[in-house]
């Protein structure tokens, strides 16, 4: 088990849960999919989580 802390719910729009951080990144629609892939699944993950400061 992993425990990630976020610092927010969502990036862009893209509401991430810990299903996200399972490799399941969910979209509602394809505007979001496209907007995923431009900006990559890990700056998305990257983007919600607490910072190591």
């Amino acid at each position: 088990m992993m425990a990630v802390p976020r610092a927010q719910e969502q990036c862009e729009g893209i509401s991430i849960n810990s299903l996200g951080f399972a490799g399941a990144l969910l979209v509602k629609d394809e505007d979001q999919l496209e907007q995923l892939k431009a900006i990559g699944p890990m700056n998305i993950l990257k983007a919600v989580v607490c910072s190591e400061d």
